[in-house]
């Protein structure tokens, strides 16, 4: 079975899930098209990948402070380059890992996935898999009252 993980970066993790396939011989590609701040990343990737990481490295990290510029970015450029990406996973890769809401174009993939008989997994982390009423920051209005473990 080959891989492919994609399309967000978050603390480390899929670049850790990459580095483990690639450890244990198994084909995969690590797509990170948010911007890698942090500098994740995996040399093993295939040409085209990583091309696209390098231009959402750039591309996206210089879009952090502008909101109108990371608005276009997220909604305009990376779904171009999300498609163009999708195309090509979808001919050479069997399980397709995604990263919460990471999508390839609204989520409009996953019929298509699902008809080409891919195994699509979604990994949710952090506050990603947690109801907004287990927040303890938005349960107190906001008021920091320490340590709150619910």
């Amino acid at each position: 079975m080959r891989f492919f993980i994609g399309l967000r970066e978050i603390a480390g993790c899929f670049n850790n899930l990459k580095r483990g396939f690639d450890e244990n011989g198994v084909e995969c590609a690590f797509l990170n098209l948010g911007g890698d701040l942090h500098n994740f990343s995996s040399s093993k990737n295939p040409r085209w990948v990583k091309v696209l990481n390098y231009i959402g490295s750039k591309i996206g990290s210089k879009f952090t402070k502008n909101f109108l510029l990371r608005f276009i970015w997220l909604a305009v450029f990376q779904n171009i380059f999300s498609l163009f990406a999708f195309f090509i996973a979808l001919f050479k890769y069997d399980v397709f890992i995604m990263g919460s809401n990471s999508t390839f174009f609204f989520f409009l993939e996953l019929p298509i996935l699902k008809l080409c008989k891919k195994k699509v997994i979604y990994v949710f982390l952090g506050t990603d898999s947690r109801p907004l009423y287990l927040n303890g920051y938005v349960y107190t209005g906001g008021k920091n009252l320490g340590t709150i473990m619910l």
